[in-house]
């Protein structure tokens, strides 16, 4: 069903408001510009201005934590997804490039304490999913920053793979955020052997190569 007419009604008068559409309803200059940022339009604006105005980098702090939601209160959604999948059948659930704490953390990856959070929550999600899932999150091992998945079966972090191609163009900058992994990461599920990849992973030559050589 198409979706009610306030709410496609409200969604114009936000980028009316936001300059990002004229009275036509055509893209401006800003819209183009916003299109192109992965966060809400209304922290896009923010970050446009704060260009503009030459506070880029204290703003992007600010939108950093407003995009990105506690990850406390994200894996609830997840479990919502995983009882859903069990109930029809599922025998695999999966989720988004870190889905845990959502994309792009930005400079909260910078804080131990956020990282800390992560893995509290990632362990205590294991504990309740009704069947296997890969989870897309954030991760620390010693001094270096992971873009992850994890296998979460049985009640515990099965195994766990790291992203090895990072974007570092345009809006995407995770190269100055995570190390690049380096090892394939190969599982089985019943019968079937599954290898793990995030995003650029799959369409780079190499990994899925190397993936498949491993299992």
């Amino acid at each position: 069903d198409p979706p009610d007419r306030r709410y496609v009604q409200d969604g114009w008068r936000l980028l009316e408001e936001l300059n990002a559409v004229d009275a036509q309803r055509q893209l401006t200059p800003a819209g183009r510009q916003l299109a192109r940022l992965p966060v809400d339009p209304r922290l896009g604006r923010m970050l446009l201005e704060a260009a503009r105005n030459g506070s880029l980098a204290e703003v992007l702090v600010i939108v950093a934590g407003l995009a990105v939601q506690d990850p406390r209160d994200r894996p609830h959604d997840r479990q919502q997804a995983a009882d859903e999948a069990h109930a029809l059948g599922a025998d695999l659930l999966l989720t988004p490039e870190l889905a845990l704490a959502g994309y792009p953390p930005e400079d909260l990856l910078l804080r131990p304490d956020f990282h800390r959070a992560c893995a509290r929550e990632l362990s205590a999600l294991a504990a309740r999913l009704p069947l296997p899932a890969i989870v897309g999150h954030p991760e620390m091992r010693g001094t270096l920053r992971y873009n992850a998945a994890s296998l979460l079966r049985d009640g515990r972090i099965e195994v766990t793979y790291h992203k090895q191609r990072l974007p570092n163009s345009e809006v995407f900058d995770e190269e100055r955020y995570f190390a690049a992994g380096s090892a394939p990461c190969v599982f089985t599920l019943g019968e079937t052997t599954i290898g793990l990849a995030i995003c650029e992973d799959i369409w780079l030559p190499g990994t899925v190569e190397a993936t498949r050589a491993a299992g």
